[in-house]
């Protein structure tokens, strides 16, 4: 394929109380509120970046030499109502402490809503690649971001890729 352009929904996230985001510039994970012990946070946290890297390799695997990945943190047609609102709240804040938004023209700063990226397969062996320890889960040197807008107050992506040969299972 020319381009893979992967869905990360909410609910690829563990579940519960572990519903947590994976900050890539500071190796850590974030819970949505202080529940989590000290040890869970730890356990999580090697977890999820695990769980984060055999996403991207996974989707990388799928593209023809010099071709492009997309990611982009989108809304389905479920995540609705007030405690998704709540959830959406606070991953945005979480987005904005660990996404290196330094990389968006300032111009661009109101107009930016849902963060994406654009790498090479190559770019992303070097991020991703097992071998690679000190880069394996690198993502502060992006080098292209853009944004995904909404059409009249929907969101325009809302495939997920939750099937029984994918991350996960």
């Amino acid at each position: 394929v020319d381009v893979v352009f992967s869905s990360t929904a909410l609910h690829w996230l563990p579940p519960d109380r572990f519903y947590h985001v994976t900050s890539f510039t500071n190796k850590r994970i974030f819970p949505p509120s202080n529940s989590v012990t000290t040890e869970d946070n730890k356990n999580l946290t090697e977890y999820a970046r695990k769980f984060w890297a055999k996403m991207f390799r996974s989707r990388a695997s799928e593209l023809k030499k010099g071709k492009f990945f997309s990611a982009a943190i989108v809304l389905d047609s479920t995540s609705t109502g007030l405690e998704f609102d709540k959830k959406m709240n606070a991953f945005g804040d979480l987005m904005t402490a660990t996404f290196p938004f330094e990389l968006v023209p300032s111009e661009l700063w109101n107009k930016l809503t849902l963060p994406c990226w654009f790498m090479s397969k190559e770019t992303l062996d070097v991020f991703f690649n097992e071998n690679n320890k000190p880069n394996e889960y690198n993502m502060s040197n992006l080098y292209s971001l853009v944004s995904v807008r909404r059409i009249d107050g929907t969101c325009c992506a809302t495939e997920t890729f939750r099937q029984d040969n994918d991350i996960g299972k």
